[in-house]
């Protein structure tokens, strides 16, 4: 299925934006290289408590606090006063409670976990689903996009654009992270997968359209129009300024610590030349539901050494910083755990090649072991 289906998949399955929490069960004996330790470039973190010169900090129980002002919704993302009048987007095969689409833009939420928004015309959300999808796993995206701002919009000026919707999607005052799709950087990415251009003369294909095909039962003809769907990207068209745009991504913390999970974020691309977003990714935000005993984290140099002995030692760690994880408890309940953050890159990579070696691993910051998505 193609790329912008994980933003309507994300109501099949939760499954897609969560962290199993499967662990390496590996016991922490590699010690850490000097060179690796000079490298680090640690991220403060006020919000570990200290104890006789150690580190504490809670596991979370988690649970869903849905807020959602579906008003405010329908008014955002469909330009209707009230959720009533939003009923006339509903296409004629049932997708969902709250599933809409109006003139080529595709509204949905889901009151369990999930709100989505994405603008199909020209191609946009085609093309840039591609370009926020890591090019491998593990990928980071700083890797991909080292620059904050455009030239034409600083980073604080597209979170003052896109406020509305932190609002409406539970992520006021959440810490921001800013990635500028740049000329530059799209040329880049373009040497190791072709991802085109939004742009004017693509041909609009929904989900309802598809699913109205086959209520009436045309399954060939609606599956070749299926085949169409998701389609801009491969148009390639040449990128210009006017389509360089900034992916928003939004954290919320517990105990004053980021919460680093896809299963707790907002994600935002904001086109400043069209002064809109082209796509958005919500899940609904968590509260504390019960909180345990607060546990003695290892050490982030233990921690490094963990991630030596995965990776192997040809290997240049770049930053590394605390933060909550989601993972699945034995009752398939979530839960928060702290775990060490660690950016790094393959040595001895340069051009192009520096994109894809810019990668993440998470190890656990109570038991030690490799955290997997």
């Amino acid at each position: 299925m193609k790329n912008n289906q994980k933003y309507l998949g994300i109501f099949a399955s939760v499954v897609v934006f969560a962290l199993s929490g499967c662990r390496f069960r590996r016991e922490i004996s590699v010690s850490l290289p000097a060179e690796s330790e000079e490298q680090i470039q640690a991220e403060s973190n006020t919000n570990i408590e200290k104890e006789d010169d150690r580190n504490y900090l809670e596991s979370v129980k988690l649970k869903r606090n849905d807020n959602t002002d579906l008003n405010q919704f329908a008014q955002l993302l469909l330009g209707v006063p009230t959720i009533e009048e939003a009923e006339q987007y509903k296409p004629k095969h049932f997708l969902g409670d709250y599933y809409y689409e109006k003139d080529g833009t595709v509204a949905i939420y889901n009151k369990d976990f999930a709100i989505s928004y994405s603008d199909e015309n020209d191609g946009m959300a085609s093309s840039y689903n591609r370009l926020i999808n890591p090019i491998s796993e593990g990928t980071s995206l700083r890797g991909m996009y080292p620059k904050e701002e455009l030239d034409s919009c600083s980073k604080e000026q597209a979170i003052q654009a896109c406020e509305k919707y932190a609002k409406l999607c539970g992520y006021e005052g959440a810490e921001v992270s800013s990635y500028a799709i740049t000329l530059d950087a799209v040329e880049k990415i373009n040497e190791i997968m072709p991802v085109g251009a939004p742009g004017e003369g693509y041909e609009i294909i929904t989900r309802g359209q598809v699913q109205q095909l086959r209520d009436e039962g045309k399954d060939s003809e609606a599956d070749a129009l299926e085949e169409k769907m998701d389609s801009g990207a491969e148009r390639n068209l040449p990128w210009t300024k006017e389509y360089e745009a900034i992916i928003l991504i939004y954290h919320l913390k517990l105990n004053d610590v980021l919460v680093d999970s896809r299963n707790q974020q907002l994600e935002i691309v904001y086109v400043p030349y069209k002064n809109k977003i082209a796509v958005l990714s919500a899940t609904i935000p968590y509260e504390p539901e019960k909180i345990s005993e607060k546990h003695e984290l290892i050490s982030k140099e233990k921690a490094m050494s963990q991630a030596v002995q995965v990776l192997g030692t040809d290997v240049k760690i770049v930053t590394l910083s605390l933060v909550y994880v989601m993972e699945y408890d034995e009752n398939g309940d979530e839960n928060a755990v702290p775990a060490w953050k660690i950016n790094y890159t393959a040595n001895n990579t340069d051009g192009f090649m520096q994109i894809a070696s810019s990668k993440l691993i998470y190890i656990d910051a109570v038991s030690g072991f490799q955290i997997t998505n």
